[in-house]
Protein backbone atom coordinates (compact mmCIF):
# COMPACT_ATOMS: atom_id res chain seq x y z
CA UNK A 1 0.00 0.00 0.00
CA UNK A 2 1.45 3.38 -0.92
CA UNK A 3 1.97 5.96 1.82
CA UNK A 4 0.86 9.59 1.85
CA UNK A 5 2.79 11.87 4.23
CA UNK A 6 1.53 15.30 5.21
CA UNK A 7 4.28 17.41 6.77
CA UNK A 8 2.99 20.32 8.82
CA UNK A 9 4.40 22.96 11.15
CA UNK A 10 5.27 26.62 11.34
CA UNK A 11 7.91 28.16 9.05
CA UNK A 12 11.49 27.09 9.89
CA UNK A 13 10.36 24.10 11.94
CA UNK A 14 12.24 21.59 9.81
CA UNK A 15 9.45 20.50 7.47
CA UNK A 16 11.55 20.42 4.31
CA UNK A 17 14.37 18.56 6.04
CA UNK A 18 11.93 15.93 7.31
CA UNK A 19 10.27 15.74 3.87
CA UNK A 20 13.63 15.06 2.21
CA UNK A 21 14.54 12.42 4.81
CA UNK A 22 11.25 10.63 4.20
CA UNK A 23 11.65 10.93 0.43
CA UNK A 24 15.09 9.35 0.52
CA UNK A 25 14.17 6.50 2.88
CA UNK A 26 10.69 5.79 1.49
CA UNK A 27 11.35 6.47 -2.22
CA UNK A 28 8.66 9.16 -2.16
CA UNK A 29 7.82 12.09 -4.39
CA UNK A 30 7.95 15.44 -2.56
CA UNK A 31 5.44 18.14 -3.47
CA UNK A 32 6.60 21.34 -1.79
CA UNK A 33 4.54 24.53 -1.72
CA UNK A 34 7.73 26.56 -1.24
CA UNK A 35 9.38 25.02 -4.30
CA UNK A 36 6.28 25.52 -6.44
CA UNK A 37 5.99 29.13 -5.23
CA UNK A 38 9.63 29.81 -6.15
CA UNK A 39 9.07 28.14 -9.51
CA UNK A 40 6.08 30.40 -10.27
CA UNK A 41 7.21 33.67 -8.67
CA UNK A 42 10.70 35.05 -8.31
CA UNK A 43 9.98 37.46 -5.44
CA UNK A 44 10.24 36.78 -1.76
CA UNK A 45 6.82 38.04 -0.62
CA UNK A 46 3.61 36.71 -2.11
CA UNK A 47 0.04 37.90 -2.17
CA UNK A 48 -3.07 35.82 -1.52
CA UNK A 49 -3.78 35.22 -5.24
CA UNK A 50 -0.26 33.93 -5.80
CA UNK A 51 -0.60 31.65 -2.79
CA UNK A 52 -3.88 30.29 -4.18
CA UNK A 53 -2.21 29.63 -7.55
CA UNK A 54 0.64 27.85 -5.79
CA UNK A 55 -1.73 25.45 -4.03
CA UNK A 56 -3.84 24.98 -7.14
CA UNK A 57 -0.72 23.74 -8.94
CA UNK A 58 0.28 21.61 -5.93
CA UNK A 59 -3.15 19.92 -5.94
CA UNK A 60 -2.88 19.35 -9.70
CA UNK A 61 0.53 17.72 -9.29
CA UNK A 62 -0.85 15.67 -6.43
CA UNK A 63 -3.57 14.30 -8.72
CA UNK A 64 -0.93 13.28 -11.26
CA UNK A 65 1.23 11.68 -8.56
CA UNK A 66 -1.70 9.74 -7.07
CA UNK A 67 -2.17 8.05 -10.44
CA UNK A 68 1.44 6.82 -10.31
CA UNK A 69 0.86 4.92 -7.06
CA UNK A 70 4.12 6.27 -5.61
CA UNK A 71 4.64 7.29 -2.00
CA UNK A 72 3.95 11.02 -1.61
CA UNK A 73 5.15 13.72 0.75
CA UNK A 74 3.35 17.09 0.94
CA UNK A 75 5.69 19.73 2.38
CA UNK A 76 3.73 22.83 3.44
CA UNK A 77 2.69 24.70 6.60
CA UNK A 78 -0.81 23.13 6.53
CA UNK A 79 -1.89 25.08 9.59
CA UNK A 80 -5.64 24.42 9.36
CA UNK A 81 -7.35 21.20 10.36
CA UNK A 82 -9.85 21.54 7.51
CA UNK A 83 -7.07 21.61 4.89
CA UNK A 84 -5.25 18.63 6.37
CA UNK A 85 -8.49 16.66 6.66
CA UNK A 86 -9.22 17.17 2.96
CA UNK A 87 -5.78 15.84 2.04
CA UNK A 88 -6.20 12.81 4.32
CA UNK A 89 -9.62 12.00 2.87
CA UNK A 90 -8.39 12.38 -0.70
CA UNK A 91 -5.35 10.15 -0.10
CA UNK A 92 -7.46 7.44 1.56
CA UNK A 93 -9.89 7.44 -1.37
CA UNK A 94 -6.89 6.76 -3.61
CA UNK A 95 -5.88 3.78 -1.47
CA UNK A 96 -3.04 5.40 0.49
CA UNK A 97 -2.05 4.82 4.09
CA UNK A 98 -1.94 8.32 5.64
CA UNK A 99 0.63 9.76 8.02
CA UNK A 100 0.70 13.32 9.32
CA UNK A 101 4.12 14.43 10.54
CA UNK A 102 3.91 17.46 12.83
CA UNK A 103 7.15 19.43 13.10
CA UNK A 104 6.49 20.79 16.57
CA UNK A 105 8.74 23.77 17.32
CA UNK A 106 8.19 26.82 19.46
CA UNK A 107 8.41 30.30 17.95
CA UNK A 108 11.82 30.97 19.53
CA UNK A 109 13.37 27.94 17.85
CA UNK A 110 11.72 28.76 14.52
CA UNK A 111 12.84 32.41 14.62
CA UNK A 112 16.42 31.31 15.32
CA UNK A 113 16.36 28.64 12.60
CA UNK A 114 14.82 31.12 10.16
CA UNK A 115 17.60 33.65 10.81
CA UNK A 116 20.16 30.94 10.00
CA UNK A 117 18.61 30.42 6.55
CA UNK A 118 20.11 31.90 3.41
CA UNK A 119 18.41 33.58 0.47
CA UNK A 120 14.90 32.75 -0.65
CA UNK A 121 14.22 30.28 2.17
CA UNK A 122 14.29 32.99 4.84
CA UNK A 123 10.91 34.54 5.61
CA UNK A 124 10.10 37.70 7.60
CA UNK A 125 9.89 37.15 11.37
CA UNK A 126 6.28 38.33 11.32
CA UNK A 127 5.38 35.39 9.05
CA UNK A 128 6.88 32.92 11.54
CA UNK A 129 5.05 34.57 14.45
CA UNK A 130 1.71 34.83 12.63
CA UNK A 131 1.81 31.18 11.63
CA UNK A 132 2.79 30.16 15.15
CA UNK A 133 -0.23 32.03 16.49
CA UNK A 134 -2.65 30.55 13.93
CA UNK A 135 -1.31 26.99 13.70
CA UNK A 136 -3.67 24.27 14.95
CA UNK A 137 -1.86 21.00 15.81
CA UNK A 138 -3.12 17.87 14.04
CA UNK A 139 -5.33 15.35 15.82
CA UNK A 140 -7.18 12.13 15.10
CA UNK A 141 -10.37 13.93 14.00
CA UNK A 142 -8.60 14.72 10.72
CA UNK A 143 -8.66 11.03 9.80
CA UNK A 144 -4.94 10.15 9.76
CA UNK A 145 -3.86 6.53 10.11
CA UNK A 146 -0.90 7.86 12.15
CA UNK A 147 0.26 11.16 13.59
CA UNK A 148 3.99 11.47 14.18
CA UNK A 149 5.69 14.22 16.13
CA UNK A 150 9.08 15.71 15.26
CA UNK A 151 9.96 17.92 18.22
CA UNK A 152 13.59 18.57 17.44
CA UNK A 153 14.90 15.07 17.85
CA UNK A 154 15.80 13.01 14.82
CA UNK A 155 12.60 12.27 12.87
CA UNK A 156 12.54 8.58 13.67
CA UNK A 157 13.09 8.89 17.43
CA UNK A 158 9.68 10.04 18.66
CA UNK A 159 6.63 8.54 17.03
CA UNK A 160 3.20 9.27 18.42
CA UNK A 161 0.32 7.16 17.11
CA UNK A 162 -3.18 8.60 17.14
CA UNK A 163 -2.57 11.07 19.95
CA UNK A 164 -5.42 13.20 21.19
CA UNK A 165 -5.45 16.95 20.71
CA UNK A 166 -4.57 17.37 24.39
CA UNK A 167 -1.59 15.02 24.19
CA UNK A 168 -0.20 16.68 21.06
CA UNK A 169 -0.25 20.12 22.65
CA UNK A 170 1.61 18.88 25.73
Amino acid sequence: MPIFYMICGIPASGKSTVAQEIASTENAVVLSSDEIRRELYKRKMYNRNQNEETFKLLRSRLTETFSSGKNIVIDAINRRKSERKQYAERAKKKGYYTICVYCKKDSGYALYANRMRNGAKRVPDKVVLKNHQLFVPPDESEGWDEIRINDGNKYSIEVEHQKSKHDIKN
